[in-house]
């Protein structure tokens, strides 16, 4: 399991995006704890799933095995 969190800018209104990889042969649930980068109660949109689009937070996003999230995050901050 890999992920990436990247910010167009320094502005709080602009999106955030979250890739999450599941690089294994086995389903993944994982927490992502974001308050180090200010972001506590973010509003999720998937932009571009390779898995199924079951509903996920970010205390508890369900990755399938050999999938791909894109994530946009916007407020929260």
């Amino acid at each position: 399991f890999r992920s990436y969190l990247r910010r167009t800018s320094a502005h709080p209104e602009d999106p955030i995006v979250l890739v999450a990889l599941n690089m294994s042969s086995s389903q993944q649930t994982v927490h992502f704890d974001l308050s180090s980068q200010h972001i506590s109660s973010a509003k999720m949109s998937i932009l571009l799933s390779s898995g199924d689009r079951h509903k996920h937070t970010l205390k508890n996003f369900h990755l399938d095995p050999y999938s791909a999230y894109v994530v946009e995050l916007r407020g929260g901050r």
